[in-house]
């Protein structure tokens, strides 16, 4: 029995063939847990060709359970026997059905592991990475863009999908240097409507007509794991290059901050496509945390997160790269979003004097992160800042042992609070 891996969903396959008549099994999501290995096994019948193209197929039965119980293999293959309407239900009795289920489910470990073996490779100092979008998506990479609601991510989003999907780069009137490459919007928040005024509105400020398509699937109110197959499909024969998922806090699971929920979220999103923008919140008082498990930051490429400031018709935006596997730190970037008449009339890259709290936060120093974290928590502990500002936790430690300004107060247990009546303090 020959094992392959299909391209679309991942799923190991066998054919069985008697004669023209076809038996197909097909088993989806290997996993390993400590009573054995469990997938989904499908198997479907497919009737000889009558010359005039391929035979008619037809799904039998599925099943999932552990593949080394005796019990679920019999009373599967026997449920897809009865299922067979023709002959080839004399021919192929329930004995054949069963020894070659058998042979299939006692084939699939070795398959699963052989086909993801390690191999040698040689080291290659030439190496740079490429971008998608600079400096903020990686071809090959996920990016987490993070933010409070109400700071304009699902436009960010948008406008960097379709300056992918169109090859919209700076010099032809765009943001950034980009890569084109087909892109796939998968909304899970928002109206079909709303996301095609949306669109239009992002197409005319790109210099697109307002027409300009992109791909979208809608998926308001289901989760990411029950679209997965479909996704998986589609992004493979379109030969989609870049995924923006609108948003996590929409893909499902029990809880963000388990660590499985993370881990299968963003495992996901690694094996649907090779490039992806995520687009987080974060929790309440703390700007400058992704909501949810640390796996969501362990697993990114790159991490961005935004700031904003309204003034009237326009929200200001800023962009900081806080965490990038071999990417550089760039300065923080802006962009300004002009609405009139409930939409958006215009994105250009703003002032200096447009947005001035967001050039103030452009400025902060280590003291000034320590300082808005002490004042927002109480007090906190070199770790605990790191961790919520990406900053090096010897950084901080060094402020907090220089202290020349006498910011700080030494508390037990590693902690550290603001000094009353200072000019910081509330």
């Amino acid at each position: 029995m020959k094992f392959t891996r299909s391209s679309e969903d991942h799923a190991i396959v066998a054919e069985h063939d008697v004669d023209g008549h076809t038996v197909t099994f097909r088993a989806l999501n290997m996993r390993y847990t400590s009573t054995g290995p469990h997938a989904t096994i499908n198997i479907f019948y497919t009737e000889p060709s009558n010359g005039q193209g391929p035979g008619k197929r037809f799904p039998l039965e599925s099943n999932e359970f552990n593949i080394n119980r005796m019990e679920q293999r019999v009373k599967l293959s026997n449920a897809a026997h009865d299922m067979i309407h023709n002959g080839f239900r004399d021919i192929f009795i329930k004995k054949n059905m069963r020894t070659r289920l058998k042979e299939f489910c006692d084939g699939l470990t070795n398959f699963d592991a052989t086909d993801f073996a390690p191999m040698e490779i040689k080291g290659d100092p030439n190496y740079r990475p490429d971008f998608l979008l600079e400096p903020y998506i990686l071809k090959g990479g996920g990016t987490i863009l993070y933010a409070p609601g109400g700071s304009t991510k699902s436009y960010t989003a948008m406008v960097m999908a379709v300056s992918i999907h169109n090859g919209v780069s700076q010099r032809h009137g765009g943001f950034w240097d980009v890569f084109q490459t087909p892109t796939l919007y998968i909304n899970m928040e928002r109206s079909p409507g709303s996301m095609a005024g949306r669109l239009g509105w992002v197409n005319e400020t790109l210099g697109l007509e307002g027409d300009t398509s992109l791909f979208m699937f809608h998926t308001r109110g289901r989760k990411l794991t029950t679209i997965r197959p479909a996704l998986a499909r589609f992004i493979s024969y379109h030969e989609i290059g870049f995924t923006v998922l609108d948003s996590i806090s929409r893909a499902g699971g029990s809880d963000l901050n388990e660590s499985t929920t993370a881990n299968e979220i963003m495992d996901m999103l690694n094996e649907l496509c090779p490039s992806w923008l995520a687009i987080a919140h974060t929790p309440e008082g703390n700007s400058k945390k992704i909501f949810g498990s640390t796996h969501f930051r362990n697993a990114a490429d790159v991490t961005v997160v935004m700031d904003s400031q309204r003034t009237g018709d326009k929200t200001g935006s800023s962009y900081q790269l806080m965490k990038g596997n071999d990417v550089g730190a760039p300065s923080r970037e802006y962009l300004a979003f002009q609405f009139s008449d409930n939409r958006l009339e215009k994105v250009y890259r703003p002032t200096a004097d447009e947005f001035p709290d967001l050039i103030v936060e452009r400025d902060m120093s280590t003291d000034d992160y320590i300082i808005q974290y002490l004042r927002q928590n109480g007090n906190g502990s070199a770790s605990q800042i790191a961790k919520a500002y990406g900053i090096n936790r010897q950084t901080l430690n060094v402020a907090f042992k220089r202290n020349v300004k006498g910011l700080y107060v030494s508390l037990v247990g590693g902690l550290y609070g603001l000094k009353a009546n200072e000019r910081f303090s509330e």
